[in-house]
């Protein structure tokens, strides 16, 4: 349609409109070479944005599901005081009911507590409460008339919100006691229930109790037990609530062996007002407060701020209850809140260390390969716009409009795409706002093509120049930056060696860890503690690690192509001898033209080196992780639980499928070493002989030194730990003459701390009898029955003990959001290096493509076949790549030998010692098989299209202008 009539005519500034033309001219005549330059920064834009997306959403979600294998006990923050409480009727102000007030006014002041946190610690706590126990407990008395039980263990227990917590199911609440002196100065807790009470006009303990526990101990509302009268029972709202974790035997009946017969513990529940009237003097109390901590929500990237927010909350007291502020005790209460998750928080940062770092040398590769496509895809579009800006030049354009044309159409190419790229990544990982991070991202990336083909921009010129005539003179200026480089890189690689493992240092975990075990085991209830002290490091990238593994690839392009020349020559004089014409004229190209240079080396040896080292680092970390699981199970099954006596042994031999049953016991945990050996705060483990046989099935461990099990004198040990340089004979405090036939780092499947000696139960007990009962057993397996109906009956011969499997463990380590997400950023790495060297080998081919055109038509105007014709471009491309991929092949190697003595991978495997570098020879070979086909394809492709060129178009001559 034309302009209507009346209508102004709209006209642009010449220069804007001649721009535009020009623009548009340039773009019809070769569209694909911007759009592949486009499509490019897309895919980088796409990349950076959703990369650190990616990686925090892995640290994201593996807070929850480690913290998740934590009980309740060691998670959450908690902390214990004890307090005397106030006899009820002692102050004459006080009525029945005021207690229940003053229980209430500790929640309160906990809440308060919990409100003036900072953030994220805040939301990452939850509103907790609070209870206490009478310490003094009710002896263990035969349980109720039908219960199948031995005994029962009852404690007493007030909690003010428990009416709150539960449903009453049957009969009533307790009522508040007011007398507590009608037995003649006894007290009602020294009333075993074996013995009738006597007459008199005295209160019982009344008591509210699970309704299942109830049940199961034929424990029926309205009867008494000993003192204690059952008033009610109940039934928890919700059995998941993290409060029936700390109030063990609240939520569920517990059980424990006791010489030969099963007890019964159970928590019984006062009146608020009854916890002094109970006893003959002020009863002591155990106050426990809680705040349950919940990380579903807590980001990666957070973790080590709620680390130092809860090492600072533990490292001050909290007051819940002020002196002289009216409450349930007589005092104050003080405490200080600590939790044991302080320790996992900081393996949580070490992992997020060790994977930050790995990552950062994976993400290197691409980057540079990224950089140079750039570059080349710059070159390409300058190259192809030379005619078109010579010719411009020739008619009078400056400088400055030949870099403006330029930039502008840089930034047509690159904003656009880069925005794409950005809004893809949001649609596959939504982020929360935008970051300023992000912004940056996208404005480099869709400045880059600008840049560069400013960078690259010559004057322009109508006439082609071949570059494969210019001087081969070497450079001045090539020679000192080329040895800078290797001076940078050698330097590079000795700091990371001399620094040693990268990691976050903790502290030895403080002693009871068995203990707090078997008091979770028990269902009972122990003080929060950290243990043990930790030095805090925030996870990060560390520049030098990243920066390295490019280095060396960059030293390596380097001698790649020195050496290249004299590697093709030799090639040469071989295809010489040959008839074919093509390999001949291809090899001499590759000679005199290496493909644009070092850019396409640099991408083919950077995107192998990053293939092969994943796939070198996604074995070590499996071989390691698998390592770890067989160390901590120390055998074909681990049975742990409270107590491994006697009975629980002879129950587990007698299941089918068991070959051995083992155990270790520390017997010395502060004894000494001297007379050739000098060592104080020794531990000492025995082991059964049984041990010998389990070692010797457990799998890729080794096996126990036969020596260590012989019986004689001096006694045969096995030094642990740091008793690295022990040998010869010494003297143990408390055995005797010892001598030392091996030393290991840990004892497989045992849980040993600093200095230890280990010996056989029959060494030791020909000396000494004091052998307790361990608290694990390790188990070896016949073979003729499957494994996993081994462990349901392993599991049902003790049901209080926890029965693992390496098997299960390994499942586990697989399952995890940070191995998952890690090893599927391995395969990313290698699909992304791959796909970007090819990108770069097509973009370097393309940059002679019309020179190689006309010398095509020429020589299939002589009578060269297009087969032929294929085959010399792929001659051409043939000798860099392949030694390209070679020595991307050892840089990787290399890389990844660096990177296992450099970076402590621990945290990945889950292991004490950092793993040996492990090759699967198979994972490693459909690596570089998907490398060389991805290379192989790309080469096919080039001289596919290089043979598909107009013959008449490439003759003609003429002005293109």
């Amino acid at each position: 349609m034309g302009r209507q009539r009346g209508q102004p005519e709209v006209r642009l500034p010449g220069r804007v409109r001649a721009l535009g033309l020009l623009l548009g001219r340039q773009f019809r005549r070769d569209p694909w070479v911007s759009v592949l330059l486009a499509l490019v920064i897309l895919v980088v834009s796409l990349l950076a944005t959703a990369w650190p997306r990616m990686v925090l959403d892995m640290n994201t979600r593996q807070v929850p599901y480690v913290l998740s294998d934590l009980s309740e006990l060691r998670r959450d923050v908690a902390a214990t005081a004890s307090v005397w409480a106030v006899p009820p009727l002692a102050d004459e102000s006080r009525v029945p009911g005021s207690g229940a007030e003053g229980w209430s006014l500790l929640a309160d002041n906990l809440e308060e507590l919990r409100a003036e946190q900072p953030e994220p610690l805040r939301s990452v706590l939850q509103p907790g409460g609070v209870y206490a126990e009478l310490l003094r407990p009710l002896p263990t008395a035969p349980a109720p008339v039908g219960a199948a039980f031995g005994g029962l263990q009852l404690t007493l227990r007030v909690d003010p919100e428990l009416p709150e917590q539960v449903d009453l199911v049957r009969g009533e609440w307790p009522e508040a006691m007011v007398n507590r002196d009608s037995l003649g100065g006894r007290s009602l807790l020294g009333v075993p229930a074996s013995e009738e009470l006597p007459s008199g006009d005295f209160e019982l303990i009344q008591v509210a109790l699970l309704d299942e526990a109830a049940q199961q101990l034929n424990w029926q509302v309205g009867d008494t037990w000993g003192a204690v009268l059952l008033t009610g029972t109940y039934q928890p709202r919700d059995p998941e609530d993290p409060r029936w974790g700390h109030a063990g035997n609240s939520a569920s009946l517990g059980t424990i062996s006791s010489q030969g017969s099963k007890i019964a513990t159970a928590a019984g529940y006062l009146a608020p007002d009854s916890t002094a009237a109970v006893d003959t003097v002020p009863a002591e109390l155990r106050v426990r407060a809680f705040l349950p901590l919940d990380a579903t929500e807590l980001r990666g990237d957070q973790v080590d701020e709620v680390l130092r927010q809860l090492q600072q909350l533990g490292s001050a007291q909290s007051v819940l209850l002020a002196e002289g502020e009216v409450g349930p005790v007589n005092q104050g209460v003080v405490v200080t809140l600590d939790t044991e998750a302080l320790a996992t928080l900081q393996g949580l940062l070490e992992q997020q260390q060790t994977t930050a770092s790995v990552l950062a040398v994976l993400a290197a590769g691409p980057v540079g390969v990224t950089l140079a496509v750039l570059l080349l895809g710059a070159r390409l579009i300058q190259a192809r716009r030379a005619s078109s800006v010579g010719l411009a030049v020739a008619r009078g354009a400056s400088s400055r409009q030949v870099h403006t044309v330029l930039g502008v159409e840089g930034m047509l190419i690159g904003v656009p795409a880069s925005l794409v790229g950005y809004l893809a990544a949001g649609l596959m990982l939504p982020a929360q706002g935008v970051a300023v991070r992000d912004v940056a991202v996208v404005a480099v990336a869709g400045l880059t093509p600008a840049t560069a083909l400013l960078v690259t921009a010559g004057r322009g010129t109508v006439r082609e120049v071949r570059r494969d005539l210019r001087s081969r003179t070497g450079s001045r200026w090539r020679a000192v930056v080329e040895v800078g480089l290797f001076a940078l890189t050698g330097l590079a690689v000795w700091r990371l060696m001399t620094r040693g493992l990268v990691g976050v240092e903790t502290e030895p975990e403080a002693d009871g860890g068995e203990v707090g075990a078997a008091t979770e085991a028990l269902g009972g209830s122990s003080a929060g503690g950290s243990g043990g002290s930790v030095v805090q490091e925030a996870a990060g990238v560390d520049l030098l690690m990243a920066a390295t593994p490019l280095l060396v690839a960059l030293a390596a392009c380097v001698i790649t192509m020195r050496l290249y020349p004299l590697l093709v020559r030799m090639l040469l004089a071989l295809v010489r001898r040959g008839r074919g014409i093509a390999g001949f004229l291809g090899v001499a190209g590759a000679l005199r033209n290496p493909a644009a240079g070092v850019l396409p080396a640099l991408s083919v040896i950077l995107g192998v080196a990053v293939a092969v080292s994943s796939a070198i680092l996604a074995s070590t970390v499996i071989a390691g992780a698998s390592a770890a699981v067989w160390e901590t199970a120390g055998a074909q099954v681990r049975v742990s639980g409270p107590t491994m006596g006697l009975d629980e042994r002879r129950a587990l031999r007698e299941v089918d499928g068991v070959a051995e049953v083992a155990t270790a016991r520390e017997i010395d945990r502060q004894t000494a070493l001297s007379d050739g050996i000098s060592a104080d705060g020794v531990r000492v483990v025995v082991i059964d002989e049984e041990m010998q046989e389990v070692s010797a099935d457990a799998g890729p461990l080794p096996a126990l030194p036969p020596e260590l099990f012989e019986v004689r004198q001096p006694a045969p040990v096995l030094t642990i730990g740091s008793l690295t340089e022990a040998e010869g004979t010494a003297h143990l405090r408390s055995f005797g003459s010892v001598e030392v036939v091996g030393h290991r780092a840990t004892l497989p499947g045992v849980r040993t701390r600093g200095s230890t000696v280990v010996m056989s139960i029959s060494n030791w007990e020909s000396v000494r009898s004091n052998v307790s009962s361990g608290n694990a057993a390790l188990v070896s397996l016949t073979g003729d029955v499957p494994a996993d109906e081994v462990t349901d009956a392993l599991a049902s011969s003790v049901p209080t003990a926890l029965v693992e499997t390496p098997q299960l463990q390994e499942e586990e380590f697989r399952a995890a959001p940070v191995t998952s997400g890690l090893l599927a950023a391995f395969l990313l790495m290698v699909v992304v290096g791959s796909v970007l060297a090819a990108l770069a080998i097509l973009l370097a081919h393309h940059l002679d493509s019309r020179a190689r055109a006309r010398m095509l038509s020429v020589l299939r105007t002589l009578g060269m076949a297009p087969r032929q014709g294929r085959g010399l471009t792929a001659w051409e491309l043939g000798p860099l790549v392949g030694i390209a991929m070679v020595v991307g092949a050892v840089t990787g190697a290399l890389v990844s030998w660096v990177l296992v003595r450099t970076v402590d991978l621990t945290g990945l495997t889950g292991g004490a010692a950092q793993p040996e570098l492990a090759v699967d020879g198979t994972l490693l070979a459909l690596v570089l098989g998907a490398v060389a086909v991805t290379m192989v394809a790309t080469i096919t492709v080039s001289a596919i299209l290089a043979a598909r060129s107009d013959l008449a178009q490439q003759l003609r001559i003429g002005d293109e202008g």
